[in-house]
């Protein structure tokens, strides 16, 4: 159960559990999902329209109605507000990110930078680079997984090995969200149009097949404030709004270090190894060093 801080932390809390973005939220109220944002964020009051409006779409009981309303004009505490429901787990979350078939080995520290990074409100792109192999891309959805919920409209995977023009870009990015061009528009306008107002994270994986189009994710990026992007590339995108992430190989065993008696030597590379061969024969074990 969420203990309500606010009217603005009611109103996000009921809004997320109805599955509404800011933007779906604003257009039924018949305002602009800034006013949407800056009455979460408590940086102002919705008019008494508004308010009549907002409780109007928010499935209110007539209770829930009159105290909303008194709410929201603060002529009563938000305190007093019943939490709002809570749907089943799986409808809180939006998204794509498929899942491995094999749990992530020896990336606790790695996963947990890549976190704080994301949940960083000024962070635009991060990038995670490393050769080929390294685990860019699993760190990349492990840590999706992890901050997915911090983002409204959730964390959306998009394969970009199987392409190699940059062109094709924005193709794959329409193909993920299930989006389709529009007439009248181009696919930059129909794919701007299907994120505008989101609070999304994009996961761009293998960007160097495809490293001139970094042209078109910068104009995503100027046209779309609230686009996070989380990308794995061989090599940096060098755009002005990136972050880089080298993801380092997995540690090996310390040639200097003294074994323990009896026990098979340390390191992340080693877990990595006996964990897929177990995978394959369950009673393989690492000898003793």
């Amino acid at each position: 159960m969420h203990e309500i801080a606010s009217f603005g932390h009611w109103l996000k809390l009921r809004r997320v559990a109805l599955q509404l973005s800011q933007a779906e939220l604003a257009s039924r109220v018949g305002c602009a999902a800034i006013t949407i944002r800056k009455i979460e964020a408590d940086e102002r009051r919705p008019s008494a329209q508004i308010a009549e409006l907002l409780a109007q779409h928010l499935e209110l009981t007539p209770d829930e109605r009159a105290a909303f309303l008194a709410a929201a004009q603060a002529v009563i505490s938000p305190l007093r507000l019943a939490a709002p429901f809570q749907p089943a787990a799986a409808m809180l979350t939006r998204g794509s990110l498929p899942t491995p078939p094999t749990a992530l080995v020896g990336r606790a520290a790695e996963i947990a930078a890549v976190c704080i990074l994301l949940r960083r409100n000024e962070l635009r792109v991060l990038t995670l680079t490393g050769p080929g192999g390294v685990g860019k891309t699993r760190l990349a959805l492990e840590a999706g997984r992890e901050v997915q919920s911090a983002f409204d409209d959730g964390a959306w995977f998009v394969p970009l090995a199987p392409i190699a023009e940059p062109a094709l870009l924005l193709s794959a990015i329409a193909q993920t969200l299930g989006t389709q061009e529009l007439p009248g528009q181009t696919l930059q306008q129909t794919v701007q149009s299907a994120l505008r107002d989101r609070q999304i994270l994009l996961v761009l994986d293998n960007f160097e097949q495809i490293h001139a189009a970094v042209l078109q994710l910068a104009e995503l990026l100027a046209a779309l404030p609230t686009l996070k992007l989380l990308v794995t590339s061989r090599i940096p995108l060098r755009i002005t709004a990136e972050h880089q992430f080298p993801v380092p190989p997995l540690t090996l065993p310390n040639p200097q270090a003294e074994p323990g008696a009896g026990e098979p030597p340390a390191s992340a590379a080693v877990a990595l190894f006996a964990a897929r061969a177990q995978a394959v024969k369950p009673d393989f074990a690492i000898p003793p060093a």
